[in-house]
């Protein structure tokens, strides 16, 4: 996904059309614009088309302006900004929650705007005004124009059916707010498929019948594919099952529409996601800010025990010794693998490992303290120790990942000069990763005698006519896929 909105970006930067998204010169309507807008305009602010921190840059930044929403939503609800900002944490340092942050797909922009939208619904319904329902709106259209109706299903429908349940009422009069709600939201969500029916409709109708029929026909999981959903917070995952442990008392310490406000809303996401056939990981996106509500609101009841000096009960101290254990092993662990994949591999220098190997011992030690005094250390410790991850282990996914020793990055051939100036025709099959990679178009062929002139010819083995003919094992992961570029003219 993330290499179909890079590729489209860099397209519609090239033809100037911002309305009809290509992929690899075909047209690409499957997923509205709106991301690849924004991305187009990183690289063109940028300069470059294959700067991956000029692409990834606005995925970035929206999920930070996410992690506000969600503060914001928090502290409106409970009316406490300690909550709200323990809240915001846990979200920012929910290791799904990253991992989509840092790659330009589409997926954080949808549910980011559509938080948007829920925290303002809930403004309106405390409020009534109409710029709260004017702003609900726009973030619901700019939702849509991110991924269709994704996040309507996924997000604002399980809110609405919490919101309703945990008893919460809208201020009267609403049928105004609502209507002016809901044409705000179309006027922004249809004026693209429209300005498409127009222009191509019988792409665009082909398009949207193969794209309603998704969720039943592709990536088909069993219901139970979520499950495992505590890992998808990475450091939180322990701290997930306790707060649906300590649920009922937290309902007693803070206000109790709001929790059950926020754990049906995670229940009702995790039910609308389930039986929907199609699953992957990340479409557990949308589940992730009620959760992080979960695990912010017991972070927040420990630390003021904590602070007022009254310690917690047993479960509760048995919980802060295995969440500091836990996070000391993964912190010892993340200074083995910068050894093992960077300072072995020549990934890291020296200088730097010294810097993870102190620091990695000053978490350590932390944690220790931890242990034997310190308990309210272990939360901003957590936050330290995937900080830490971040830092230290991050950039060497790719090498741990890597298990190939052919490998050979394809983002080579955009510097080779003999190369720079023909054509590229390809009889392999290529995803978008690989055309990605290469840098420009690459047009799809069956016939490489077909090809007259000058040019660059991707196929599965050498051709007998080429003048220079390049090796390539481009998958990390994947010793037989091999590629030729052939030169021929």
């Amino acid at each position: 996904m993330e290499a179909r909105n890079f590729i489209s970006a860099r397209e519609m930067l090239e033809s100037g059309n911002w309305m009809i998204p290509t992929l690899n010169g075909q047209t690409r309507i499957r997923k509205p614009p709106l991301p690849t807008w924004l991305t187009t305009a990183s690289i063109g602010v940028a300069g470059n088309p294959n700067s991956l921190m000029a692409l990834r840059l606005p995925a970035a930044l929206i999920a930070t302006v996410m992690v506000f929403f969600l503060y914001g939503l928090v502290k409106d609800v409970f009316q406490n900004s300690h909550t709200a900002f323990y809240s915001a944490a846990v979200l920012a340092s929910c290791y799904m929650f990253i991992e989509e942050a840092k790659t330009g797909a589409w997926d954080i922009y949808c549910n980011a705007f559509m938080l948007g939208a829920i925290w303002m619904l809930y403004r309106a319904s405390k409020y009534n005004l109409l710029k709260h329902w004017i702003s609900s709106g726009i973030f619901m259209g700019l939702s849509f124009m991110s991924k269709g109706p994704v996040s309507f299903y996924a997000m604002l429908l399980p809110y609405l059916l919490a919101f309703f349940l945990s008893k919460y009422k809208f201020e009267r009069p609403t049928w105004g707010g609502v209507v002016l709600c809901i044409l705000t939201m179309l006027l922004i969500s249809a004026a693209w498929p429209l300005y498409l029916y127009l222009k191509i409709p019988d792409i665009a109708t082909q398009i949207a019948g193969e794209e309603s029929g998704a969720w039943i026909n592709r990536h088909n999981r069993p219901i139970w594919f979520y499950l495992h959903f505590p890992l998808f917070t990475g450091i939180w995952a322990f701290a997930t099952l306790f707060a649906f442990y300590k649920f009922k008392a937290l309902q007693r310490i803070f206000s109790a529409k709001g929790m059950k406000l926020v754990l049906f809303w995670f229940l009702f996401t995790l039910f609308l996601l389930s039986v929907v056939p199609e699953k992957k990981e990340r479409y557990f996106l949308p589940a992730l800010p009620p959760l992080a509500v979960l695990i912010g609101a017991l972070i927040s009841h420990h630390i003021e025990l904590y602070r007022r000096g009254r310690g917690t009960d047993k479960a509760s101290h048995i919980f802060v010794d295995v969440q500091a254990v836990l996070s000391l092993m993964v912190t010892l662990g993340i200074t083995f693998i910068a050894w093992q994949f960077g300072l072995k591999t020549g990934e890291v220098g020296i200088s730097f490992f010294i810097c993870i190997v102190i620091l990695g011992l000053v978490i350590a030690a932390a944690f220790a303290m931890v242990l034997w005094k310190k308990k309210e250390w272990v939360y901003p410790l957590s936050l330290a120790t995937m900080l830490f991850f971040g830092i230290a282990i991050w950039p060497l996914i790719p090498r741990i990942k890597q298990d190939n020793p052919s490998y050979r990055d394809l983002r080579e051939v955009r510097d080779i000069p003999a190369f720079g100036a023909e054509p590229i025709y390809s009889t392999a099959p290529l995803n978008p990763v690989r055309i990605w990679e290469v840098g420009r178009k690459v047009n799809m062929i069956t016939n490489a005698g077909a090809v007259k002139g000058d040019a660059v010819i991707i196929a599965v083995k050498p051709l007998t006519d080429a003048k220079e003919v390049l090796l390539f094992h481009p998958n990390p992961d994947n010793e037989r896929e091999v590629l030729y570029f052939n030169l021929v003219e």
